[in-house]
């Protein structure tokens, strides 16, 4: 399922999150999150669901073929006190 580790990384650059900051959030490995991306490796539901909880996301997006309908569902804007990589709208 290599669409799951594009649309992790887009999702990833949209909330300008670093691979690193997420392996912290999400208790997965740097390099497995990089395999994952890449196309390497498949993750299980189990790592989809520590990704999607650490990501603010319901996992449902990344078994979805089209990702673009989504986009919507993501701003960067900032709000006072908040830090606009967990803001959904």
């Amino acid at each position: 399922m290599k669409f799951i580790g594009s649309k992790l990384r887009n999702l990833r650059k949209v909330k300008n999150i670093s691979m690193t900051e997420l392996s912290k959030l999400s208790g997965i490995t740097q390099g497995y999150i990089s395999e994952i991306e890449t196309g390497k490796k498949n993750p299980s539901s189990e790592v989809v669901g520590k990704l999607s909880e650490a990501l603010k996301i319901d996992q449902i997006y990344f078994y979805l073929e089209e990702s673009h309908r989504w986009q919507g569902f993501f701003s960067a804007k900032k709000k006072p006190g908040t830090d606009p990589r967990l803001i959904f709208y």
